[in-house]
C-alpha cells in the first residue's frame, strides 16, 4: 500500500514545537514527569498528527493506521519522528 507521511524533518519540526504545549500536570501512569500522547496517522489519501487521548474524536479519525508515541520535554524530536514513520509504514505494510 501507498501511503502518504510526512518527512522526519517536517515531523521533527512539529514535535519540537508540540514540546512547549506539554501541560506541566499531565504525567503518563508509567512515568513521573510530563508528557504529551502524538498520534501519527495516515492512509493513501493522507496524514494527520493529533495530540492527547486518541480514543473519541480528532483528525487522526478516517486514517487508517495509527503510530503513538509520548513526547516529553527532553524528548529527541527526530527519533520520535523516525519512530512514529516507521510504526505507520510497519501497519501499512500489513
Amino acid at each position: 500500500m501507498n501511503i502518504q507521511l510526512p518527512t522526519q524533518r517536517e515531523l521533527q519540526k512539529e514535535l519540537t514545537r508540540l514540546k512547549n504545549y506539554i501541560d506541566p500536570d499531565c504525567i503518563e501512569l508509567d512515568e513521573d514527569k510530563p508528557s504529551m500522547e502524538i498520534t501519527l496517522a495516515a492512509d493513501s489519501t493522507g496524514y494527520a498528527l493529533q495530540t492527547g487521548d486518541n480514543s473519541f474524536t480528532g483528525p487522526a479519525y478516517g486514517f487508517q493506521h495509527w503510530a503513538v508515541v509520548w513526547l516529553y520535554s527532553d524528548s529527541n524530536c527526530l527519533d520520535l519522528a523516525k519512530d512514529l514513520i516507521e510504526q505507520v509504514k510497519e501497519l501499512a505494510s500489513y
